[in-house]
């Protein structure tokens, strides 16, 4: 192998070669590599002038302001008393952040049964169960509203 050591393929080969000593796949994966590097070759060095290279674009500058207004939205359809139970938890969560969303936005999906929440929280309740989706669609567009910058949701079903 040390003769194959003067061009870079040669290089990777004598490196492997030597890596794998006592390796009883030595000789399958440097058969794997020679393909690899040969396969490699015939591709880069593409003369046929038909592939450019193209620099990548400036990059553009974020639109997100130093101070955005973030806002939470929380679907949610709350059947059980776990599930009381689970969004109280939530809420408590919530009021434990060290950063706290600008705008914390329920939107009940008219569930069986009433919670309660924080009342600087924005809630809507929806007339008819719609799902989950519909739930983040409204509370998105209440977020929206009220001028959000950036919009997290808990997808996580309550």
């Amino acid at each position: 192998m040390s003769s194959l050591s003067n061009i870079p393929y040669g290089k990777i080969l004598d490196y492997w070669y030597g890596k794998l000593s006592g390796n009883r796949y030595r000789i399958m994966f440097l058969a794997t590599k020679i393909i690899e590097m040969f396969i490699f070759k015939s591709h880069s060095g593409n003369t046929s002038g038909s592939f450019t290279y193209h620099d990548f674009p400036e990059p553009k500058k974020n639109n997100v302001p130093e101070h955005p207004v973030v806002s939470l939205v929380i679907p949610a359809y709350v059947r059980n008393t776990k599930e009381i139970a689970n969004i109280k938890d939530l809420f408590i969560s919530i009021e434990h952040l060290r950063v706290k969303p600008d705008h914390i936005i329920v939107v009940d999906d008219c569930s069986p049964l009433r919670f309660d929440s924080n009342p600087t929280y924005h809630v809507h309740r929806l007339n008819k169960n719609s799902g989950p989706a519909k739930a983040r669609n409204i509370g998105k567009q209440i977020a929206l509203e009220l001028s959000s910058n950036i919009i997290a949701c808990n997808c996580s079903p309550l």
